[in-house]
Formats: C-alpha cells, sequence, structure tokens
C-alpha cells in the first residue's frame, strides 16, 4: 500500500495524524495491546472521532496489525515509509513525511501512548492554535511550581536563599506532547529551511489535565493508564 496523499479536491483545514509505529521495546506491542478491553491506539481515534475541530483523521503507522485495526475501525491509514519507523528516525522527519502529502491548513498530531485524552482538551489545543495567528505551533504540557533541576542545576529557585513557598516559584512547563498542533505551510518552512521543525516559532504551550497527559513508556505507566480508564469508565 502506498502513503495516502489528501489532494487538493479534498482540501481539509485540520488534518489529524496519529503515529504509532510497530518497534515498541520497552512496552512490546503497546499500541495494540488491550487496554482496559480495548486496543491502546483506540482510545486516541475515539477521542480524535469525538474532536469537533478535527476535519480528517488518519493512523500513521508500518505496523500490519495497527493497520487492520485503523481499518475495521473506519480510520484512513498513511503507511509511513519503514527509513521512518526506525529507532533512530527522528519526531521532525516522520512529521515532516506525513505533513507535506497532507493538503490542508492546520496539522494535528494526538498521541496514543497519552491515552486518557479527551476530545474537549484536543479541541482546546487545536482551538488555541486556530484562534491566536500569531503562533505556529501549540503543543500540550504539564506545569509545576515544585522546585525543580535540571541534573545539578536549579531551574526555578536559588540556591543562596532561603526555601520559599512553591506557590512563589516560576512555573515550569513540561511538555508531554499529548497533542500538538501546527500551521502547515509554516512547519514546512522551517523543515526545509532549517531541518526541524516540531518546536516551532512562535510556540504557546497549552496546560492540560495531569491525567490526560500521562504518558505509557514502561510497563507501570501501562498499568497506571489502564487504571486510570478502567476508573474513568466504571464512573462514567
Amino acid at each position: 500500500m502506498g502513503a495516502v496523499k489528501v489532494s487538493s479536491t479534498q482540501h481539509k483545514r485540520v488534518v489529524a495524524h496519529i503515529p504509532a509505529r510497530d518497534g515498541s521495546k520497552r512496552v512490546k506491542n503497546k499500541n495494540i495491546r488491550l487496554m482496559d478491553g480495548k486496543p491502546m491506539i483506540g482510545y486516541a481515534i475515539e477521542a480524535a472521532r469525538q474532536a469537533a475541530k478535527i476535519d480528517h483523521l488518519v493512523v500513521n503507522t508500518d505496523s500490519p496489525a495497527i493497520m487492520e485495526y485503523a481499518r475495521a475501525e473506519g480510520v484512513e491509514i498513511y503507511e509511513r515509509p519503514p527509513a521512518l519507523a526506525s529507532d533512530t528516525a527522528t519526531s521532525d522527519e516522520f512529521h515532516a513525511d506525513i505533513i507535506s502529502n497532507m493538503d490542508c491548513e492546520y496539522f494535528v498530531l494526538i498521541n496514543p501512548v497519552c491515552p486518557c485524552v479527551r476530545s474537549q482538551t484536543i479541541d482546546l489545543c487545536i482551538g488555541a492554535l486556530l484562534d491566536a495567528p500569531d503562533y505556529d505551533t501549540v503543543i500540550s504540557c504539564s506545569q509545576t511550581q515544585m522546585q525543580t533541576f535540571c541534573g545539578e542545576l536549579p531551574v526555578n529557585i536559588s540556591l543562596e536563599e532561603q526555601l520559599r513557598p512553591s506557590q512563589e516559584n516560576a512555573i515550569v512547563s513540561i511538555l508531554n506532547w499529548t497533542v500538538a498542533a501546527w500551521k502547515r505551510d509554516e512547519f514546512l518552512k522551517n523543515y526545509n529551511e532549517k531541518g526541524y521543525a516540531v518546536l516551532g516559532t512562535n510556540r504557546l504551550l497549552a496546560k492540560i489535565p495531569d491525567i490526560e497527559g500521562a504518558k505509557v513508556s514502561v510497563e507501570d505507566d501501562f498499568v497506571f493508564c489502564e487504571q486510570l480508564l478502567r476508573s474513568r469508565r466504571i464512573n462514567a
């Protein structure tokens, strides 16, 4: 199967993709593994479908199993080139690949390894970009005013004074990449000129609920997110 291209006759304002490559090592097959009875990627598909601001959705993958699941769910597939599905492929590279094949004004990432995201949060992130003409990028984040270090160096506190209440500290934003959105043409301009683009030029960091930013990187994360989703389902 060749790469799907949204042609000029299929122009969409907002196109979203769910990137889910085959080669997960720390949590094997995590994207297609059942999480509270549903493949983990299914939660991203469901949330993206319910997001009012997304006009078109594709699953970006090299995995036959994920392709089969996406087709069964009626979601269009973008077949990722093998070279961009390796451990060494960068986010800039695989985003530039799919964005260059999409005819749209805005392009959105919905991260399948953050299965607790809700459609309302996706819409808020996209809306933040649509409503802010001076920005070309929105990236979801969590925030803290707790005392923060990078290695041995303090980030938002001073070691030369008495410890202050945490609410007096500067806010530190931590990118979780649950959702990100870009102006398509600005992304491609940056990528073609600089070789990178995902962080954008004029970016807005969108704080989202901490639970929705929970990311599956290791086995304990998978169990934690499954418990969160199970609790949400039971209490719905």
